[in-house]
């Protein structure tokens, strides 16, 4: 349980782990950026960082999509019974939210792949609705206000905070 919020320039997320309803005691990583030699993509257009809200087993996963190169048609292999929420963002600025879906339909542990590109501010995770409700405040619409009101609404949020910063565009 998670949260991460942008608010078009920051990136910021919370460091707690649940599992079972258990906090446990270690932080975790939760915004990953692409290591020497490695480039994401999206649509064509290059993800400077990620967000990963959901099964952190599907880390390694998500990376490889987005090396692969997502797109409107990607399809998650079906072997993969992994639930995520995604916050991608590009080099433009502009947000996309990768995100499973579960889906009954296609039988037990089935999972609907979805992208959606999303203005900013945006949040992803269990603390999402009360990072969402402050920041549409325009006094309040900053990533910082979204994830500490997160962190004291939503019971699965918590410790330290993560942030990344969104770099000048190149010349």
């Amino acid at each position: 349980m998670t949260i991460i919020v942008y608010d078009g320039k920051k990136m910021i997320a919370d460091s707690l782990a649940v599992s079972n309803d258990v906090k446990l005691p270690s932080p975790v990583q939760k915004i990953y950026e692409p290591g020497p030699g490695e480039y994401w993509e999206i649509n064509g257009t290059k993800v400077l960082a990620f967000g990963m809200a959901g099964l952190f087993a599907a880390v390694p996963y998500v990376k490889e999509l987005l090396q692969k190169g997502v797109t409107y048609r990607t399809v998650i292999r079906p072997e993969y019974d992994l639930g995520f929420e995604v916050l991608c963002i590009l080099e433009t600025g502009d947000s996309y939210i990768l995100n499973t879906e579960t889906t009954r339909q296609k039988g037990p542990g089935a999972h609907e792949f979805i992208m959606l590109p999303m203005p900013a501010p945006i949040a992803v995770g269990s603390g999402s609705v009360y990072a969402m409700a402050v920041m549409s405040a325009k006094q309040h619409n900053s990533a910082e206000k979204g994830v500490e009101a997160a962190k004291r609404m939503c019971p699965y949020c918590g410790g330290d905070n993560a942030v990344w910063e969104l770099p000048p565009p190149p010349e």
